[in-house]
């Protein structure tokens, strides 16, 4: 199987998904854990002008990536009740 027939699957993400998770276990439970930690540890910063944001690497994945996740779930469910 190539690699853009999979990404046009509707599995991939959820395979990808599983991936990564196993992944993010594996290093936690692992000798990298201490790297894994500072790596979601790490500040990233949002900045316009006077505006500006910074969280660690975690509470971005926690409120951003999450909320777009569930919108997204949101819209599925949407489709499948009034599409069918």
């Amino acid at each position: 199987m190539n690699l853009e027939k999979f990404f046009r699957s509707e599995s991939a993400p959820a395979i990808l998904l599983i991936l990564f998770a196993l992944l993010a276990m594996l290093l936690k439970n692992s000798a990298f854990s201490d790297t894994y930690n500072q790596f979601l540890e790490m500040e990233i910063e949002v900045r316009a002008e006077n505006f500006a944001i910074e969280k660690p690497l975690l509470l971005w994945v926690n409120d951003g990536l999450m909320a777009a996740f569930f919108f997204l779930v949101g819209l599925e469910l949407k489709m499948e009740i009034f599409d069918g």
